[in-house]
């Protein structure tokens, strides 16, 4: 070869042009690129180094990725924070909280009372309550008793509410209604009734208008089978005792026991109050001894015949009082200087007793308004414009917490609050 620009032997480049590239300089530069590319080639036992490698780093990925979403599918379960361990071993924390989502609706009609769902400020209260004209459930809504008029008292019973109202019109008359657990009122005696009365399990109730004296079986909020008989004198239904019913005409009362198509049968009793059952069918109330005026703490058998009295404990006449579903206590109303005030009986411990001053517990509060067990020694009322839960256990052993104030909402001294009464735990 000759040097650029020289034409050489076997040369046919033409003359008078330049090459762009020496011969030389063009095989001198193929040939170091191939050395090159001939040196650069990568042994087979390195790529297998590269794949070994290049899998370590997916396996370690895949674990990573597993760890962690069974770290946040367990976190999301129980909506907080999990804390697991880095490669380092070093603790790391993963915040898998879910945010709470915030919905604007529309606000909710007017009512007259406060909502009465349980809150920190309101404790769940396990006993239902009629304020100003609505009933305060304690599981639902509130249930306005319009048109009822003025409430004196109310039962829970069959899934529903007996709720007894004063007569628009004229003293001395009463309605009964019932309120079903939806809401709906039906009006089952009319406001003209003279009396009604509730038996204590709630599936009957009796009553007086001025055609007569009736009892009827309570079914599903209606009154069914009623018994009828011509009015007698003054005597209005008081209460029951077993299948009879207790009428009262002035001081003295009498059994009244309906025929199935006769009046039935009427009996005396030695009972001039009757407080409330017991289990094994007696009775506890109050009864005058012959000869004498006090009024006596006595014990009845089904006929309410006296089976035994307990003197001195300053019983009112005719006053309130509430037995406890087991039968141990009494919680009755007694004199107080020139009020009254509730005293705490141990019903067991007093009539086992022949001889000595009966023993009873003074409680602030008389007896009214209805009464709500929620077991065998703890009792709601309301009294001196609170709700109170009373646990009578405490009490007679004069242990503290014997009276806890229950904040319930629509409960204050500036309204009429009547307790459902309860009887069945």
């Amino acid at each position: 070869m000759t040097g650029a620009g020289t034409r050489g032997s076997g040369d046919n480049f033409p003359r008078g042009r330049s090459r762009p590239l020496d011969v030389d300089s063009l095989e001198d530069r193929v040939r170091r690129s191939l050395a090159r590319a001939a040196g650069e080639v990568t042994p087979r036992s390195e790529f297998a180094e590269r794949a070994i490698r290049r899998g370590r780093r997916i396996r370690r990925r895949q674990a990573a990725v597993g760890l962690l979403t069974v770290v946040v599918a367990t976190a999301l379960a129980g909506g907080g924070a999990a804390l697991v361990r880095g490669p380092s071993g070093s603790p790391l924390v993963l915040d898998t909280s879910v945010p709470e989502l915030s919905v604007d609706l529309a606000p909710p009609s007017p009512s007259p009372e406060p909502a009465v769902s349980p809150t920190p400020q309101t404790p769940s209260v396990p006993v239902d309550l009629v304020v100003d004209g609505t009933l305060l459930r304690a599981e639902g809504g509130p249930i306005e008793l319009t048109g009822v008029g003025q409430v004196s008292e109310s039962y829970a019973t069959g899934g529903g509410w007996l709720i007894i109202a004063a007569g628009p019109t004229s003293a001395g008359t009463e309605s009964l209604w019932y309120a079903g657990p939806d809401g709906v009122l039906r009006r089952l005696l009319d406001a003209d009734t003279g009396a009604v009365v509730v038996a204590p399990d709630g599936t009957r109730v009796a009553w007086r208008d001025s055609s007569g004296l009736f009892v009827a079986d309570l079914d599903r909020g209606a009154l069914v089978q009623p018994a009828r008989s011509a009015p007698w004198t003054d005597a209005v239904p008081v209460g029951f005792a077993g299948d009879a019913v207790r009428l009262r005409s002035g001081t003295t009362e009498e059994l009244w026991t309906p025929g199935p198509e006769t009046e039935g049968t009427r009996r005396p009793t030695e009972a001039a109050t009757v407080y409330g059952p017991l289990p094994d069918g007696r009775f506890v109330g109050q009864a005058i001894p012959e000869g004498g005026e006090e009024r006596c703490l006595a014990r009845f058998d089904a006929d309410l015949r006296v089976d035994r009295t307990v003197c001195g404990l300053g019983l009112t006449p005719g006053g309130v009082g509430w037995v406890s579903p087991g039968g141990r206590w009494l919680l009755a109303e007694v004199s107080a200087g020139e009020g009254t005030r509730a005293a705490l009986i141990d019903l067991t411990a007093v009539f086992a007793e022949r001889s000595g001053q009966p023993r009873t517990v003074p409680i602030e509060g008389a007896p009214a308004g209805g009464a709500a067990w929620e077991n065998e020694d703890t009792v709601v009322r309301f009294t001196r414009g609170t709700l109170e839960r009373l646990r009578l256990d405490r009490l007679w052993e004069g242990q503290p917490g014997g009276i806890d104030v229950l904040p319930r909402s629509g409960v204050s001294q500036r309204r009429d609050v009547i307790v459902v009464t309860r009887w069945a735990l």
